[in-house]
């Protein structure tokens, strides 16, 4: 089988040699860089959500619902127009 001037046999050294451990290369690039970013997204986490930060969001979500509760439960009238 010829592949223009080139024969199919004299692609496959080049492929065995040079593309796939090429293709492997790339592959072991992609993982180790996901568990880089994977380290790093959770150090960010670790610096920057302070134990104080996240009391106050809970504070607000918790009277947010219960907001939501008072309304759907009819205790909040709403204003007359």
């Amino acid at each position: 089988m010829e592949i223009g001037d080139m024969k199919l046999e004299a692609l496959l050294p080049w492929l065995s040699l040079v593309i796939l451990p090429a293709i492997g290369g790339l592959f072991w690039l992609i993982i180790s860089t996901r568990k880089e970013l994977t380290d790093y997204k959770l150090d960010v986490a670790k610096q920057y959500a302070t134990i104080n930060y996240l009391k106050d969001v809970e504070g607000r979500m918790t009277r947010v619902l219960e907001r939501i509760e008072r309304k759907l439960d009819g205790e909040i009238h709403l204003p007359a127009e």
